[in-house]
């Protein structure tokens, strides 16, 4: 069946009154009113509620390697093209999902000027450890930021 052959998904969407992810069988850009069909576990019969949002749904690896955040897009058929590099500059990037579904990611990075001494202390604030080295020759800043996931349900 092809409903359950990756090769044939376009892609995810979510809305965020439903419980579960839908998949993108195909769209028509050019049609009016645009067109999108969308299939959820080969069930015929669903609704959404009107006016409810649409989200795109995205998969990603992400790390950081040498300095430089990578990341590759999992919603690509082709998988085999690895690790691309995003960001450079980058220290440590860390994500954490919570028992409450919040998804945190922090990221510790540094400015573009290296410095002949030490400007940054071992301790950067609202950083979770210590940082040595060449990297404490950077201005460094560490950023979190959180994203609350709905409907989620821990396992």
């Amino acid at each position: 069946m092809a409903e359950d052959r990756p090769d044939q998904t376009k892609g995810w969407v979510v809305f965020p009154s439903r419980e579960w992810p839908f998949k993108v069988k195909a769209w028509n850009n050019f049609s009016d009113p645009k067109i999108i069909e969308l299939s959820v576990n080969g069930q015929k019969n669903w609704s959404v509620i009107e006016n409810d949002n649409l989200h795109y749904v995205r998969f990603m690896e992400a790390k950081v390697e040498d300095g430089t955040f990578k990341a590759r897009d999992l919603a690509l058929i082709n998988k085999k093209s690895g690790l691309q590099p995003i960001v450079e500059g980058v220290l440590d990037c860390r994500f954490t999902l919570d028992n409450n579904g919040l998804l945190a990611v922090s990221v510790l990075a540094r400015g573009n000027k290296k410095y002949t001494g030490f400007v940054t202390p071992e301790e950067v604030p609202r950083y979770w450890g210590t940082v040595k080295g060449e990297w404490r020759k950077y201005h460094l800043v560490a950023l979190t930021r959180g994203w609350r996931i709905r409907n989620w349900r821990p396992e």
